[in-house]
């Protein structure tokens, strides 16, 4: 009979590699990240986008190659993934059209419960002016928010 050995809960620690506990808390946050990345079935550009991270590391960091990012920069991605899933998730119906800020720079024109932006801008002024005018063409609510994610204000056409 084979001799065995009860885990320690880490496998890391388990093998014997250096910084055991650094190496578990980073696979875990990846693991977070790349199962929120999935649930909303982003493209790896996609999301490479959203966290602002190079294709490269977007890469890296679903292949669990994890030596270039330290915990830190592994929870702040968490964040920015948790927040744009959030807001995804939030009850929107497909008779709205939004303009919301795009976590790394800019402003979206999303349409109702759809995960992806129906078009970028560089200024909210550009995308009111967009989102204005497919909302009415669509005959849809059309709602802005603040930058903190708020609403701003309604328009029903």
């Amino acid at each position: 009979m084979a001799n065995r050995t009860l885990s320690s809960g880490n496998v890391f620690k388990d093998l014997d590699l250096p910084l055991p506990e650094e190496r578990l808390a980073k696979a875990k946050l990846a693991h977070k990240i790349n199962r929120l990345i999935a649930m909303q079935e982003m493209t790896q550009k996609e999301a490479a986008n959203c966290l602002g991270i190079s294709q490269y590391k977007m890469t890296q960091l679903r292949n669990g190659r994890l030596k270039s990012f330290t915990v830190d920069d592994l929870g702040s991605l968490l964040e920015k993934i948790e927040c744009h899933t959030q807001f995804n998730m939030q009850g929107r119906t497909e008779k709205e059209h939004y303009v919301v800020a795009n976590p790394n720079g800019g402003w979206d024109v999303v349409r109702g419960n759809a995960l992806r932006a129906l078009k970028h801008f560089d200024t909210k002024k550009d995308a009111v002016a967009y989102g204005r005018q497919v909302s009415r063409n669509q005959k849809t609510d059309f709602v802005v928010c603040h930058k903190n994610g708020n609403i701003q204000r309604t328009n029903n056409h």
